[in-house]
């Protein structure tokens, strides 16, 4: 395995210890063990970065004062973990023009991975990603735990 993307949910699942955390921590811990890059979307970023910050504010109760110092810790820890992929305008359109997807936001993510080289999309919400191509298996965390992890 050369490279895994992994998608915006998966991320902030672990940054924000929610509901698959722990699975997902232990994804990130081997594949950081094993120094397989983890990439992610600039796109993605843009989302975790609105997403943290509304969790600091609704569930934590922090004003803007107090919320940025973690903010800025939690972004800076997202980039030093995962790599951003680079997405030009040829890449975009071809994602927003995959007919197999509904949600074109997840089309994107998949066709930056394809183009980056990735071995398989790391994600929460398979359904959102038809098969379109056989060379990117799409799987969830608790799948790389059974496949990879835990292999015998």
């Amino acid at each position: 395995m050369k490279k895994v993307f992994i998608d915006t949910n998966v991320i902030l699942d672990h940054v924000l210890q929610r509901e698959h955390g722990a699975e997902v921590k232990a994804v990130v811990a081997w594949l950081t063990q094993n120094e397989i890059p983890m990439l992610m979307s600039v796109g993605g970023f843009y989302t975790m970065h609105y997403i943290i910050d509304k969790y600091l504010r609704q569930e934590l109760m922090l004003d803007k004062k107090n919320r940025i110092a973690p903010l800025r810790t939690l972004l800076t820890s997202i980039l030093q973990t995962f790599i951003v992929a680079e997405h030009d305008n040829a890449s975009l359109l071809s994602g927003i023009s995959n007919l197999r997807f509904s949600v074109l936001e997840d089309a994107c993510q998949y066709e930056l991975a394809l183009r980056s080289d990735c071995d398989l999309l790391l994600t929460l919400d398979v359904k959102h990603y038809p098969q379109a191509n056989d060379s990117l298996p799409v799987i969830t965390p608790k799948q790389f735990i059974e496949n990879y992890i835990n292999k015998k």
